[in-house]
């Protein structure tokens, strides 16, 4: 699981995948904390989406492929600010939220981690994104993360939860709002999906790649020198695994939304995550 993002409100089509956004987007994964080990986002035509994750070398099942740091995912259940986020990002604003006892901090962190830093409100957010020189509006950014939002959650209403293991399965990694810099074209911005900014379906992708938690992988580890260093990682962080052995060029994740069945440029941006400036 590994896994971010507006000339007209636009035209988005995989032609404006170019391998500048693939920089761009390695370097924005690489700042962030992203670390991945044998796989490299490409844009190449033999992806059915256009971009997908290929593996650079053979990888065996098991391997750890990728690693997010924990302040970039959200799962679906379990922590106990999940709802609170949630709640405020569908709001766009912070505080109240239908959960109580949410801490100030972890408000803050989740309203400039969207914002890509230094923002103050959800209303920062929105100004972050849609700022000056920028593709998108208020409305439209409240439009595209309620629809991710609620996308999200029909979901898990669909799915429903067997076990815990299921559930790390369909964690997210939330988007972010954040400035593509030169290779996007002056004043380029966007909301970049990290997990699912390659427009993958949850399941049957689960057969190639599970989600587990380092913690996770700490408690089922026996002490001995195999075992990782309990310091390496927060045990929060997100470790996508290959659940079985990929040959170098294969692709990891291979189930899609079909680009062409997505109505509307808002649906667009949400689905697929790029846009540029023309």
């Amino acid at each position: 699981m590994f896994a971010t993002l507006i000339s007209t409100l636009l035209s988005l089509s995989f032609a404006l995948s170019t391998c500048l956004s693939d920089v761009s987007i390695e370097s924005w994964s690489s700042r962030a904390g992203i670390i991945k080990a044998g796989v490299v986002v490409s844009t190449d035509e033999r992806s059915i989406a256009g971009r997908g994750i290929f593996a650079t070398r053979d990888i065996r099942e098991g391997e750890v492929v990728a690693s997010i740091p924990s302040g970039l995912v959200l799962l679906g259940r379990g922590d106990d600010w999940a709802g609170e986020i949630t709640n405020a990002v569908k709001g766009l604003k912070g505080g109240g939220g239908e959960q109580a006892g949410i801490g100030e901090d972890v408000r803050r962190e989740w309203i400039d981690g969207w914002g890509g830093g230094g923002c103050k409100s959800w209303d920062d957010v929105c100004g972050c994104v849609g700022g000056e020189g920028a593709f998108v509006g208020r409305e439209g950014l409240r439009e595209m993360v309620r629809l991710r939002i609620e996308d999200r959650l029909e979901v898990f209403r669909k799915i429903g939860y067997l076990d815990e293991s299921d559930l790390e399965l369909y964690a997210l990694v939330c988007s972010r709002a954040c400035h593509l810099g030169p290779s996007w074209g002056e004043g380029a911005v966007g909301v970049i999906p990290l997990f699912d900014y390659l427009n993958h379906h949850d399941d049957p992708n689960r057969v190639n790649v599970g989600l587990e938690s380092f913690g996770q992988v700490l408690s089922r580890t026996p002490e001995g020198p195999g075992r990782p260093d309990p310091g390496m990682m927060n045990e929060r962080d997100m470790l996508i695994i290959a659940k079985k052995n990929v040959k170098k060029g294969e692709e990891l994740l291979t189930s899609y939304v079909d680009k062409d069945d997505e109505g509307g440029d808002v649906r667009k941006i949400v689905t697929w995550g790029f846009s540029t400036l023309s």
